[in-house]
């Protein structure tokens, strides 16, 4: 559903959705990584609470999903 709302609304993108589904999750699969390892360093690590924790792991994904998307996913330069 994320790669469908992405490719229709965010980035109104024309790519296949053969071509994009693999893109997608190439780009996906590392943004998850670095979403628990910044969970786990921010709370395990460093101590901080676990909102604060979720709210810098949310963030984290965030960029690296959308800027993965972004500059991949669904450039023009497909």
């Amino acid at each position: 559903m994320s790669f469908l709302l992405n490719r229709r609304f965010t980035f109104r993108s024309k790519i296949p959705i053969a071509l994009g589904v693999g893109r997608f999750l190439i780009i996906m699969l590392p943004a998850y990584c670095v979403n628990v390892s910044v969970l786990f360093v921010a709370a395990a690590w460093l101590g901080f609470g676990d909102y604060l924790s979720q709210t810098l792991a949310v963030t984290s994904y965030l960029i690296a999903g959308f800027s993965g998307n972004s500059l991949f996913v669904f450039s023009e330069g497909e």
